[in-house]
């Protein structure tokens, strides 16, 4: 690999790929300097080969044919208990610090998933000991590194802190990682809170009413839904996904929620610290939230005391008083302490947030000062090494560095060397074609500027609308199908979509519904659809009877030509039950979740057709015997003799 030179010294660095800079930060001249170099830049080599080693690590993961990751980190699959999951094990304790059960050798039909914690521990490994076969110095580190993780493996993960935060109500209209798809102030506050008290390591979660707990890269779908509202997550599910997370056991669990989240995240962590449950209201909340943000120690915070304004009492707004001047922040003469404030005044809070961000500014000048007198003297250091100058005091490299900077400037002044010049003129044309230019014009102090070939493009009027209307149909039919994708949604998790949504779903059918013929009373022909059942079945006596016990539930709208397994776009928002009568007396009753049927072993719906059984069973049907992978409902109608 070859090593470039900075300020036309000895000492080879390595170039960050795509980049004029080395890995240590230096600008680097364009030429390499390989053959001359007397000596590489040890921050750079090391820096270089963490980095190729990564690399490496990364063309492994992807390579079909190359050892698997177990094999690269040296570990072996096992199983903890009688869960479904694949661990890895260097010990007799997991990755991610669990008893190990027995040891496999790999993924099966009935153990068919690898432990995320697990995967992310053994790629780390992965990577120490290729970094380690680099390496001797590395290789030492990834010894001692090993023998600290088997013997404090469970400890770790014991003792690591977890602090879980509350979904939100605003989201993206896509789908996005947990951390960027919640949108809303309360929300952000809390994510703010979570990172200042895990700046120095531990593990935020995000608890979300649908999906439980969700790590913050996990990739989800906008949804609608509040905790504790039928379809919610359960306890029971919170507990199991603590488990497999391997953070069921953790003892420094923190909850940034209001009641009815912290309630749902005590049921994993009872021991958990709550200090949001016990303030009355939002203002109190985000004036706490933004309290950790500031000091991650300050878990249990407390409210600033409010004050009165001159002349009035016992007032919902309170003032906060400056210390430096005895009046509040937005110049209000104070008369003393306001009890009854729940509220903030905003001009002292916008006041005070204008000094907070004039501190921090000044703070962040102060800290780049010195970093730049810091990066100056190592450089004037460097420099003199690579001249061998023999300076004997960083000031006098300074000053020799300075003197050689002034010599290079004065050298290149009024020449094109480190210019750009290739930019162009951007130009309002459709496009522009340059004529040749000498090799020799480009660097010619006077070179001649050469008019370029533009070419213009026009539309006729009848091209013109015909693009306009292709467009109003795409534009069109977008609209429809983000109607039906939102209505689908919405009746998923059991609301109605917006009236707007309804509307223009309604007047659509209208438009594409056909005409009825009636005759003496009697429909002969109908819009095609039919509650319950497929509108070929929806007169049969055993259907009828059925639906008339299911009185009151949720019942699916079917057509004739709808799959069940699987359902076009446009039938995605169907949900309810579906009758199909069978031989006899007997029918087949149907649980569609998103136009799909589903089976008994469903974690989320499969308890309907439970719930399908027991109405059956109470209004005098004879129920068959059910199994877990059972699909529907099989029952008799009651004799009428």
């Amino acid at each position: 690999m070859d090593t470039y030179s900075h300020a036309y010294g000895y000492t080879g660095h390595y170039r960050r790929p795509g980049t004029q800079t080395s890995y240590c930060g230096r600008d680097l001249l364009p030429e390499p300097n390989t053959g001359i170099a007397k000596r590489v830049c040890g921050s750079c080599a090391k820096a270089e080969q963490r980095d190729r080693v990564a690399a490496e690590q990364t063309a492994a993961d992807r390579d079909l044919n190359g050892p698997v990751l177990a094999v690269r980190a040296g570990v072996r699959y096992c199983l903890v208990g009688t869960g479904r999951r694949v661990h890895y094990s260097n010990n007799d304790d997991t990755l991610c610090g669990r008893e190990v059960t027995e040891y496999t050798d790999g993924l099966d039909k009935r153990h068919d998933l690898l432990c995320a914690p697990c995967i992310k521990a053994a790629e780390k490994r992965a990577y120490a000991r290729a970094l380690a076969a680099a390496s001797p110095l590395a290789a030492a580190a990834a010894d001692l590194a090993e023998t600290v993780e088997q013997a404090d493996a469970e400890q770790a993960v014991t003792a690591r802190r977890v602090v879980v935060i509350p979904c939100g109500a605003a989201k993206l209209d896509r789908e996005a990682p947990a951390a960027e798809l919640y949108t809303g102030s309360y929300h952000r506050a809390c994510a703010r809170a979570a990172a200042a008290l895990t700046v120095d390591g531990g593990t935020i979660l995000i608890l979300s009413a649908l999906h439980g707990l969700v790590p913050l890269d996990r990739v989800l779908a906008p949804y609608n839904l509040r905790m504790g509202a039928p379809g919610s997550i359960a306890p029971d599910a919170l507990r199991e996904q603590a488990r497999e997370l391997g953070l069921d056991h953790a003892t420094d669990v923190t909850i940034l929620a209001g009641l009815t989240y912290a309630t749902a995240a005590l049921a994993v962590w009872p021991h958990a610290v709550t200090p949001l449950t016990g303030m009355p209201g939002m203002g109190h909340h985000m004036r706490a939230l933004a309290s950790i943000a500031d000091n991650e120690q300050a878990v249990t915070v407390t409210s600033p005391a409010l004050h009165a304004p001159r002349g009035l009492r016992n007032l919902t707004t309170g003032h906060m008083l400056d210390e430096t001047t005895g009046r509040a922040y937005c110049g209000a003469e104070l008369a003393g302490p306001n009890g009854a404030a729940v509220l903030t005044c905003t001009a002292c809070r916008h006041h005070l947030a204008a000094l907070d961000a004039v501190v921090t500014v000044a703070a962040a000048v102060e800290a780049d000062n010195k970093l730049a007198v810091v990066a100056r003297a190592v450089d004037a250091v460097e420099h003199a090494e690579q001249v061998e100058a023999g300076v004997e005091t960083v000031e006098d490299a300074e000053a020799q560095y300075a003197a050689a900077l002034v010599t290079e400037a004065e050298a290149t002044e009024g020449t094109w060397r480190g210019a750009w010049i290739g930019e162009q003129p951007a130009a309002d044309v459709l496009f522009a074609v340059e004529g040749t230019v000498e090799q020799g014009a480009l660097f010619a102090p006077a070179a001649p500027a050469r008019e370029p070939i533009v070419a213009r493009a026009s539309f006729r009027p009848a091209d013109l609308a015909r693009i306009k209307e292709k467009a109003a149909t795409d534009r069109a039919a977008y609209r429809a199908e983000s109607d039906d994708r939102i209505a689908g949604e919405c009746a998923a998790h059991g609301v109605a979509p917006s009236q707007g949504v309804r509307d223009r779903i309604a007047a659509r059918a209208a438009e594409q519904a056909p005409a009825r013929r009636v005759i003496e009373g009697v429909v002969v022909s109908h819009n095609g659809t039919a509650q319950g059942s497929t509108p070929a079945n929806a007169a049969h006596p055993n259907v009828v009877a059925a639906r008339a016990a299911l009185d009151g539930l949720a019942v699916a709208t079917m057509t004739d030509h709808h799959d069940v397994t699987e359902p076009a776009e446009d039938e995605r928002h169907v949900r309810g039950y579906l009758i199909e009568p069978r031989e006899g007396a007997r029918v087949a009753v149907y649980w569609l979740e998103g136009g799909r049927i589903i089976r008994r072993d469903d974690s989320w719906h499969g308890p309907s057709l439970d719930c399908l059984a027991d109405r059956l069973t109470r209004r005098g049907w004879t129920v068959e015997k059910m199994h877990k992978s059972s699909e529907c409902v099989f029952a008799h109608r009651p004799s009428t003799d």
